[in-house]
């Protein structure tokens, strides 16, 4: 797995469980309510990201990216809640906020794979004693209770 592949991939599981599948239905409210829920909220995202990138907690500017992805999940909620608020169309303002996102997320591999940026050769890319598959498939696992998710509430209403 490559250095961009890697980076990637993390930052889009960890988005995809804090936003999604660790985002429940109380965290939302409590987030329309207070900056407390707002950073409760890049609160998992950063934790998951510590749990993920661990490997390379002590590389380059790992921390700064974990940092600047959390604080941007508390501008761009932010900026979400105010749009709702406005009586913006919820889709839209869904689709804009994730795009946003994405774009961050996108940006940061980019930046990442810069040889002076991280060094992800020494890294493990698979749990100890355990086959090379093991690992992808967890994270794929968990991508998909999380897409799920996000699919079931956004049919059935649910959240948001």
């Amino acid at each position: 797995m490559g250095k961009a592949a890697f980076l990637f991939g993390n930052f889009l599981f960890a988005h995809l469980v804090a936003e999604f599948a660790a985002h429940s239905d109380k965290l939302w409210a409590w987030e329309k309510r207070s900056t407390w829920g707002l950073l409760a909220h890049a609160a998992i995202y950063a934790g998951v990201s510590v749990i993920l990138f661990f490997p390379l907690l002590n590389q380059g500017l790992m921390w700064w990216y974990i940092i600047f992805l959390a604080s941007l999940h508390v501008f761009l909620d932010r900026v979400r809640l105010g749009l709702l608020e406005a009586k913006k169309d919820p889709d839209a303002v869904f689709v804009l906020q994730q795009g946003a996102h994405l774009f961050w997320m996108l940006f940061l591999t980019w930046y990442g794979r810069r040889p002076d940026a991280i060094d992800t050769g020494s890294m493990w890319l698979h749990l100890p004693g355990y086959p090379g598959w093991v690992l992808p498939a967890i994270l794929c696992a968990g991508a998909l209770v999380a897409a799920r998710d996000a699919v079931r509430a956004q049919f059935t209403g649910a959240r948001r």
